[in-house]
Order: structure tokens, then sequence, then C-alpha cells
């Protein structure tokens, strides 16, 4: 129990609904407890007790909800004050959970809201969903009580209760259902229907619709095939019992997103909370074996949420499908949006018009929690492949999302770098970007399931930087493939480190930043898969060894004690040492490119020869050690120099952009502002420009 409840857990609920986790399912134990203390009768539904985003606290709380009632006839005589007109403590204790409950379950609906007049209904916009970084639910969040496999006769029968026990959907619901689908669905569109019954599914109507109707079955509900082909649909419409009852969302959404054309949409609609609980409850008295069939069939997740909830458990169904790209266009779907449908919406948006020039006050639409007639809508678009040729970050980032197995992060920052690695390929002209793109997906794919094994070690930065540095290098089109991923694995610990490179390599570089280790790691690993760098990588742990004790006489002084660091702030540090001496090794041993090349090439295109190699570590000894600290304080500060660099070319590009009115007011104040500096110039001794001419000779010789 939480030593310190709070009795209002969410003191400024988030109306966004994406922000909302789904609620904690009642312990088995403490409906025992429960039952034990008269609290909750045995033929009580506890379902009916599940209140949407309470916290573990407050579930003593929902199996006290009877109490409220009722306490006095109901706890056993041991426990009755002997002043019943009195309250006892259990009864204020019960009224105060009862209060808290109800405070909690109200605050978890959609707020009152300005009307959006120009979409009707919308209360979730495609940029306001908010994800977590992977699939978020426990493993038994889509079960089902009824896990029978069924099959011919049985499952019909089946599938006819589940249908027969589905809250229909009012005229006015209908109505207002269809007239959202009007905005969208247009023309000679083709349309699925996935009807879940004749009563409940309103018809999509339209005079050129070609409408194809398709009833749920238990395949579909367990993420089958749909039989048709793929972009077979403008639009595809999902209704609520299919999503009450699917278990195994992500395949099925997926198997809609394979159907729907590029460009077309998928609608998901459900009916509101209210009218189901009444409908419920109806079916229960009057077909008992329908209401328990229903029951057992939905999934858990599904049984305890509001409406606000629920239309985030669908979003999220299009969001781990195929990706929703919080409408950057770089996933399966995009614009996703969540609508709240009901009459006064249309009505509210149909009568306010506003004057031009004049502004007008927006009237607010409460929110439906008592509407018996409204519908929720959960909408969005296939997105149309974006191509490698025109952008390859997005074309990674689509392929990627259409895979679902890697992390939102991780798939923005591997697809950054890689996007950036292909910019700097010399690519010949016509070269096929789309094919390449398609084998650095595998490979980033198959290289992050290596990587996720240290998720707890690498941050998705680390990740995303090590995965662009090895996955072009484990390519289909690359040989030595499977070298590389086991020394990638040997490098990160996951498999104890050879003694012949890993050991004496991580021995020589302990003192790196993590940052570093990594791009070293990656940067080696992919010379194993070369034969030609054989013999280098042979002799490279015995060299850099002798590199890092070259690099560390020179710049570190062998008595430093455990303050010289602190105390010397401006001279390098033994790990700045191990960095400079391994990016020697990998420069000017190894040989990587230096020209501004892209990592992503063949290591042989860079590998220098042994003859080049022999002469390494004499080189590294004539080095004068002012000269060595030299590079690495530039060693130090490179980031913050390529940044400065990066933001001096964008405000160039910005000039450049801005128009040569701009460009001409810009260098008109330069010049202004460069005038006296110009006249002070033109005024010293020509004598002085005269020494200076000696120095400019030997500077020019130097370079």
């Amino acid at each position: 129990p939480n030593p310190n409840p709070n009795p209002n857990p969410n003191p400024n609920p988030n109306p966004n609904p994406g922000l909302t986790p789904p609620a904690p399912q009642p312990s088995p134990w403490l409906e025992a407890r429960a039952r034990s203390y008269g609290w909750v009768s045995p033929t009580t539904d506890t379902t009916s007790l599940h209140i949407a985003t309470m916290r573990p606290w407050l579930l003593a709380a929902a199996a006290a909800l009877p109490l409220a009632a009722g306490f006095s006839t109901r706890v056993p005589m041991r426990m009755m004050s002997s002043n019943e007109a009195k309250p006892n403590f259990f009864q204020r204790a019960a009224e105060r959970f009862g209060q808290a409950v109800a405070k909690e379950r109200a605050a978890s609906n959609f707020p009152t809201t300005p009307a959006n007049l120009e979409d009707p209904g919308l209360k979730v916009a495609p940029m306001a969903w908010k994800w977590p970084p992977k699939w978020p639910y426990p493993l038994d969040s889509f079960e089902i009580n009824n896990k029978a496999e069924l099959e011919g006769d049985e499952a019909a029968v089946l599938v006819d209760q589940l249908m027969q026990g589905l809250p229909p959907l009012s005229e006015t619901g209908a109505a207002t259902l269809n007239r959202h689908y009007a905005r969208s669905i247009s023309g000679s569109a083709k349309v699925l229907v996935i009807s879940d019954s004749v009563e409940s599914a309103p018809a999509v109507e339209g005079a050129n619709l070609d409408v194809t109707t398709h009833a749920v079955d238990l395949a579909l509900l367990k993420g089958g095939e749909l039989p048709f082909a793929a972009d077979s649909f403008d639009h595809v419409v999902l209704p609520g019992g299919f999503l009450r009852y699917v278990t195994e969302p992500t395949d099925a959404f997926r198997e809609v997103w394979r159907v729907v054309r590029p460009g077309g949409m998928a609608f998901a609609w459900f009916n509101n909370l209210r009218a189901t609980n009444q409908i419920a409850e109806a079916s229960r008295k009057e077909s008992p074996e329908t209401f328990e069939a229903v029951k057992d069939n939905t999934v858990k997740v599904w049984q305890s949420l509001n409406d606000a909830q629920r239309m985030w458990i669908v979003g999220s169904f299009f969001q781990f499908s195929a990706g929703t790209g919080l409408g950057g266009g770089d996933a399966g779907w995009e614009e996703l949006k969540g609508y709240e449908l009901t009459e006064e919406a249309f009505e509210v948006a149909a009568s306010a018009t506003a004057l031009d020039g004049e502004e007008v006050d927006v009237p607010e639409v409460a929110a439906a929690e008592d509407d018996e007639n409204a519908v929720y809508v959960v909408q969005a678009r296939k997105q149309t492949p974006p191509t490698a040729e025109a952008d390859p970050y997005k074309s990674m980032m689509y392929k990627l999302a259409l895979q679902n197995t890697m992390n939102e992060p991780d798939r923005q920052l591997i697809s950054l770098r890689l996007a950036a690695e292909m910019k700097r390929m010399p690519l010949p002209a016509g070269f096929d970007k789309d094919a390449l793109v398609d084998r650095w997906v595998d490979a980033a794919l198959e290289t992050n399931a290596v990587l996720m094994q240290m998720s707890s070690v690498l941050g998705p930065d680390l990740r995303g930087l090590l995965g662009s540095l090895i996955a072009p290098h484990v390519a289909s089109d690359r040989p030595g493939a499977d070298l590389v991923l086991a020394n990638l694995r040997e490098g990160l610990g996951l498999e104890t480190p050879g003694e012949a490179f890993w050991a004496p390599v991580g021995e020589a570089t302990k003192s790196l930043s993590p940052e570093e280790r990594v791009y070293l790691l990656g940067s080696f690993a992919p010379y194993f898969g070369e034969p030609a760098a054989a013999e280098a990588l042979q002799e490279l742990p015995m060299v850099l060894m002798r590199a890092t004790e070259i690099v560390t006489s020179k710049l570190y002084p062998a008595d430093a004690d455990m303050y010289y660091e602190a105390e010397n702030p401006d001279k390098p540090t033994k790990g700045e040492c191990q960095t400079l001496a391994a990016d020697l090794v990998l420069s000017d041993y190894l040989g990587s490119d230096g020209t501004g090349g892209s990592n992503a090439q063949p290591v042989t295109v860079h590998l220098l020869s042994a003859e080049e190699r022999a002469g390494f570590l004499d080189w590294l000894e004539s080095v004068d050690a002012a000269e060595m600290e030299q590079w690495a304080v530039t060693r130090r500060t490179f980031k913050e120099d390529a940044l400065r660099v990066h933001e001096e070319r964008l405000a160039a590009k910005r000039k450049a952009e801005g128009g040569e009115d701009a460009a001409a007011e810009e260098s008109a104040a330069e010049a202004a502002d460069e005038e006296p500096a110009v006249e002070a110039a033109a005024e010293e001794p020509a004598a002085e420009a005269a020494a200076e001419e000696p120095a400019a000779e030997a500077a020019a010789e130097s370079a």
C-alpha cells in the first residue's frame, strides 16, 4: 500500500489522451479480500468496478464502492458500531474513497474545449499524440478469457454471439458518423467496410462509391490476412466490434495498412462508454449467454477504460503497426486524428459564421460523457512512400517504421546518420539509391538487434552512432558481414573478448569516454570484413599500445598525481592522450578517409599499404610535443568547432535565400562598420608592411 496516498492523484489532468496510461487491473487477492469482508458479493461483476486511470491505492476504493450505498446491511455483525446512527470507520473510508474515485473518473475524460469550426469534433490533432518509444502494454493486455481455438460451425456461432452483443449506434450517432465520412470519402472511391453486424455498422453512403463489405472473423481478430491484394481500396472502415475483440492489434492494423492505397484513409470508430454500459446491462438480463460471450472475448485493456483512453489505445494501434511520424511524413501512417463526434459539434460549427475583418467568439463544446449519441473516430492516412532520391532520411524513416522493430529515437538517429553518409558517398549518375536504402535498412535492423542487448549501457545517441558506422558494412552487398557483426559483439563484451585483438585494444583505451570507445569500435570492426586488412589488424593491438605510450609520454607527466587533471584543466588528460593515439592509429596506420568522404565506403578505398604503415611509429616518435599537444587541444574542441562552422553555413544559406535586397543591405551595413578599420589600416606606415614581407614569405614556404 502507498504510505502517503494522495486523494487527488492527478490534480492537473492533461486533456491529451496520449499522456494517459492504461488503467491497472484489480488483483485476484484484492477481490478475494473484498468478498471475505462482505464488500463485494460473489455475483458482482468486478469489471464494472474498474475505474479508468485509477492509481494502485484506489483499487481498494473500487472494491469498496458498493459499501457507500449501504454498508450497514452487508458488513459482518462483528464490525457493526454500537451506535448505528453514527457512521463507523469503514463507512467514512468508503465514502472518501468513493469521492476520490469519482473525481478521478470525471477528470479522465475529455474536457470542455473551444469548438473546432473547420473540423467539427476534432479532439486530438496529428501533432498532439504522445507515444512511448516501444509497445507500452503488458503482455496480457490483449488476452481474452475464452482462449479456445474455434473452427467451423462453432466459430461461426461464437462470432454471431459476439456481434449480437455489441451496442448498436443510435440513429443520431449513425447520422453523425456518416456526416463525418462524407467529409473524407467522396467521388468514386473504393471502400472496404469491415462489418461487425448489420445493426451497429452504419452504411457508408455515396452515389458513386464502390463499397465492399467483409464480415469480422476470428482469423482477422488474431491478425490474419485480409483476402484482398495490396493497395486495393481508397478507404477502410473498422467498427467498434473489431476494436474490442482484436487480440493482435498491430498485425491487424498492419494488414489494413497493406490493403489501403497510398493517400487513402482508415477509420476506426467505437460507441461511447455510457451507451455501451447500458446496452451491456440490458444484454445481461435478456441473453446471459451472449453477455458472457462478449465479456469473455473482450480484450482486457478495453474493459476498464473511458472514451478518451480508448481513443489513445486505438491511436497506438496505428502508431505501432506502421508508425505515424507525428506529422513528419516519415512513417506508414500520417495525419493521425481523434474525433469526438456529436450532433452539437456539427451544429456549433454550422451556426458559427465569421464576418470579414471581425473576430467572433468561438463557442465551447462540452465533453460528451453524458451524450448517449456520441461516436468516437480515430483515423489516419496511408503515407505515399518517399523516395531516397528526393529525401534519403525520410525514405529510411519510412522503411524502418514499416518493420516495426526499432524504437522511435533509434530510428530517427540512425536514419539521420545514414542519410548523411549517403549524401557524402561519390555515387555515379543514375545510381539506384532506393535499392541502397533497402540494403541499409535491413542491415540497420540486424545491427540494432545486437545493440539493443546493450540498451541499459548504450543510449539511443550511442546506438545511432555505432549503428551508422556498422550497418553499411553488414549490408547484403558487402563481403564478410558475419565477421563484422561477430567482432561487434566481441567488442561490446557480449562475447568474451579475444586475447589477440579486443582484450589488448580494450586495455590500451580503457580511459576513453563512452562515446570515443563506441566510435573506435565502430571504426575498427568494419575492417574485419575485408581480407586485405588482415595483416594490418594482426599488428594493430601492438601498434595501438605503443602509440598510446608515445603520446602519453609526450603529453602526460609520468609523476602526475590524482589531482593533476583537476589542477591543469588546459592540459590533455590521460583519456585524451589515449583518444589522440587511437585517432592517429586509425588515420595514419589503418588509413581512414581524411577528405570528408563517407565512412560507409568499403575500407579498401582508404586502406594504407604495408609500406605506408611501416614508418608510422617512427614518425610518431619524431613529432614535437608542442605540436602534439596542439593536436590534442584541437581534438578536444572539434565538436564545438564543427557546430560553429555549421552555424556559419546556415547563416550564409539564409543570407543567400533572403534575396538580393537583403544581401545588399547586409553588405552595406558591413561596409559601414568596416570603414574606420580600413581608414586606420591605410594610415599605417609603409615600413611596418615592409617588415612583414619576410614573415609572409616564410609562411608561404611552410605551407
